[in-house]
């Protein structure tokens, strides 16, 4: 395979239109919602302005980021499963998340933001004794955990992501950044050097990715996998929390496949990394996103060894050049964002 990181990341750009995928989560969760309101008004069938109205009662009950899933899928449906109401979609546009709390204290809000010394070694010791026993998918779920810990790839990256290696240059993961559409990432690939990572965690790299690309080739096959590789951590990290307490014991309870892109970005705080850095790292279009909805630095407990390549971190300059100037007040208040990056 023929791999330049400058011609791999030449043609990365912000997509305006939502993906096929996106567009297919949005009509799935449309008509939960509309189940949802119809069974809760006893009717088999709603308006759409009733649909709008039981939509925003319900908005008290949920965090600002389910609020704006929500709302999204909604409007998305809306134009095209009800009778076209205007007044309707303008009011459902018209309500922000605003005064919502950032998480909620059920399902994704009860989640742990990072993975503990302690509840990684017990979740590995509990997968080690089931692999001893025959477990083909606890190998798996402990080299996700090991991986996800050493790059922060989200779950659903590793399905089309590539381990390079090529003669005089540094091994590197190119990763297809699975937010690339809306302008939401720093374009449609990021590259990540893994030349220092340790040889057991560049092995866990290698088999998660064959794995995936074995049992994983259609959305349907990869929902699957991963809902496989989900449902063995709930069971696993049950077992593994007996004989904690306090916090080390929620931390564990609350460990999902999630919890280790958290900690890679605290340990990248931890290290020193600057935002624009860390924003290539993990594919986010603003510097700023890591530090607003991510773990703290004080949760960093590894120093990290994989850095993103240099095209990559361009990619994000670029990106952020391009955002709207801020206020004459807030730019006279506010470092440049690249201004800690070398040259």
């Amino acid at each position: 395979m023929g791999f330049s990181p400058g011609s791999r990341l030449a043609a990365m750009g912000r997509a305006q239109s939502r993906s096929v995928k996106t567009c297919a989560e949005y009509e799935r969760r449309y008509f939960q919602l509309d189940k949802r309101l119809c069974r809760a008004a006893g009717q088999q069938w709603v308006s759409a302005g009733d649909f709008v109205e039981a939509l925003i009662a319900l908005r008290p009950t949920l965090a600002a980021r389910t609020w704006r899933v929500y709302k999204a899928a909604a409007l998305w449906g809306l134009e095209r499963y009800k009778d076209r109401d205007d007044d309707s979609i303008e009011r459902l546009s018209s309500v922000g998340s605003k005064g919502l709390p950032p998480r909620s204290r059920r399902t994704s809000g009860a989640k742990s933001k990072g993975v503990s010394i302690e509840a990684q070694s017990a979740v590995l010791a509990v997968l080690d004794t089931m692999q001893g026993r025959g477990c083909g998918t606890a190998r798996r779920l402990a080299d996700m955990l090991i991986a996800s810990l050493a790059v922060g790839l989200r779950p659903g990256e590793w399905a089309s992501s590539q381990l390079v290696r090529l003669p005089g240059e540094p091994a590197a993961l190119v990763v297809q950044n699975s937010k690339a559409t809306n302008g939401r990432g720093c374009g449609v690939e990021r590259i990540i050097l893994v030349d220092e990572l340790s040889p057991s965690a560049t092995s866990a790299i290698e088999r998660v990715i064959g794995f995936m690309h074995r049992e994983a080739r259609t959305d349907h096959e990869l929902q699957r996998a991963m809902s496989r590789l989900r449902s063995l951590l709930r069971s696993v990290r049950k077992r593994a929390a007996q004989g904690m307490t306090g916090r080390a014991k929620s931390q564990c309870l609350g460990l999902c496949l999630y919890s280790c892109r958290h900690q890679l970005i605290a340990d990248a705080k931890c290290s020193g990394m600057a935002q624009p850095q860390i924003a290539a790292l993990v594919g986010h279009r603003s510097p700023d996103t890591a530090s607003e909805h991510y773990a703290h630095s004080s949760q960093g407990q590894s120093p990290l060894v994989v850095r993103p390549s240099p095209e990559t971190v361009a990619a994000v300059r670029e990106v952020t050049a391009r955002q709207r100037p801020k206020s004459p007040a807030k730019e006279a208040s506010s470092p440049d964002p690249t201004s800690s990056l070398g040259g």
